[in-house]
């Protein structure tokens, strides 16, 4: 048995929980479900938390985790899932945020493990993050999001609109309204994110020939005022020298040190991600 859990955002017609007993459908004999109400980043934190204790506790794998909340995209870094602020606090669940949650045990599978159905969570258009591709590299697990503004709607494939009385509803981006105001109201395609490394690489490191590679095209990609090698690294995903070197000199040029290791969900990774080109 398997354990899958569902964070909703709470409001008066419970649009957000109806939003993802849908999603979730018929019981599943083989899963064990938490529905887990949030409203503040706290309560976030907290059932976060919580899903890995009773992962520990019933010695279960996470198999899927969705998240259906509010969520704003801006270029200040100040964005993120957003919750209710408490007196004199941010109610933003931010990237730092993101980065500082517990690691689940996760089911291994090349299968989406992660979604979040609030507006623009799988779009990074000019920020150069965006929450679902960031859960991706820090819980190494693939991850799903929306790519515009969302809409709760009857029917999944085309909008249209819900009444409370309605069980079964979806979030998804369609093309309509902020997206589109002269669109079809067609649901517009999620984005999907891997992990990009999953084992550290560099100095003294797990260097599997996936991960190498994997940075070995981030450093080719950048800028050249921003660390990229020349001559280009030769992308063989085998550690050396110079993927190395190239790896410190990143390094020096944005932090400061150069330790020349790259770790999943790291400052260094997370840097380098920023530069790839934007949606």
């Amino acid at each position: 048995m398997t354990l899958e859990a569902y964070i909703f955002y709470p409001v008066l017609d419970q649009a957000f929980e109806r939003a993802a007993r849908t999603v979730a459908g018929v019981e599943d004999q083989n899963s064990n479900r938490l529905f887990i109400e949030v409203k503040t980043k706290e309560d976030f934190f907290e059932a976060w938390q919580k899903i890995a204790q009773e992962a520990a506790t019933a010695h279960q794998e996470v198999s899927r985790v969705c998240i259906f909340s509010h969520a704003s995209k801006q270029v200040d870094g100040e964005d993120g899932l957003e919750f209710a602020a408490l007196e004199g606090a941010s109610g933003t669940i931010k990237r730092d945020d993101i980065s500082s949650l517990t690691l689940l045990p996760w089911q291994d599978s090349l299968q989406v493990r992660l979604e979040l159905f609030g507006c623009n969570t799988g779009l990074r258009a000019g920020r150069g993050w965006c929450p679902a591709e960031h859960f991706a590299q820090v819980q190494l697990v693939p991850c799903r999001g929306e790519s515009g503004f969302s809409y709760f709607s009857k029917a999944l494939s085309l909008y249209e609109t819900q009444a409370p009385e309605d069980s079964n509803i979806f979030l998804h981006a369609y093309r309509r309204g902020k997206n589109d105001p002269l669109g079809d109201g067609s649901k517009m395609p999620t984005r999907a994110y891997d992990p990009f490394v999953k084992k550290s690489v560099g100095v003294n490191s797990a260097n599997e020939i996936a991960d190498v590679l994997a940075v070995q095209q981030l450093l080719n990609e950048l800028p050249a005022d921003q660390g990229r090698p020349n001559p280009p690294l030769e992308e063989d995903g085998l550690i050396g020298p110079k993927t190395i070197n190239a790896v410190k000199a990143f390094q020096q040029i944005h932090f400061g040190f150069q330790d020349g290791v790259v770790e999943p969900g790291k400052k260094t990774l997370i840097k380098l991600i920023e530069f790839r080109q934007a949606d």
